[in-house]
């Protein structure tokens, strides 16, 4: 169960951004929301992350990685993968409205 509890974490993001959306009326619009929108959410969490964790150890000798080449990073990963994910919701979304009974 807690697996499934980290799953739905990292999952809900990229599904928020993609619900956020599907405001918007173009294909273009609802994939470029949805990847920046993911791609915002991941990069602010791993520059919080990373800061604290550099003001921690800040009078230690370990040797810390710098909080925004690693947000930056994360959003790298996180940027297209919103993309297909905003893409993914809108066919859906287009299937379910043009859908003939």
């Amino acid at each position: 169960m807690e697996r499934l509890g980290g799953l739905l974490l990292v999952a809900a993001p990229f599904l928020a951004a993609g619900a956020i959306g599907l405001i918007f009326p173009r294909a273009w619009q609802r994939a470029l929301v949805a990847g920046t929108g993911s791609a915002a959410v991941f990069a602010g969490y791993m520059y919080v992350t990373q800061r604290d964790f550099a003001l921690q150890f800040a009078g230690s000798s370990l040797r810390v990685a710098d909080p925004v080449t690693t947000a930056l990073e994360a959003a790298l990963i996180a940027f297209p993968i919103g993309l297909c994910v905003g893409l993914t919701m809108h066919l859906i979304a287009s299937f379910i409205r043009n859908k003939e009974p």
